[in-house]
């Protein structure tokens, strides 16, 4: 899956939304404006901030 929003493009395996707080949840692969993260990353959409 990809997600762009301005400048941050994340890429992974597999990610899911949540509507009520919006938080976008990567998984598997996860590589953030190109560099590779280990285990799950947690995006807040609303406010432009990872969660973890």
């Amino acid at each position: 899956m990809n997600f762009t929003q301005g400048d941050m493009i994340i890429s992974a395996d597999t990610g899911s939304f949540n509507w009520s707080t919006k938080n976008a949840v990567f998984n598997g692969n996860v590589i953030v404006n190109g560099e590779p993260k280990n285990g799950e990353v947690i995006y807040n959409v609303r406010e432009k901030v990872f969660v973890n």
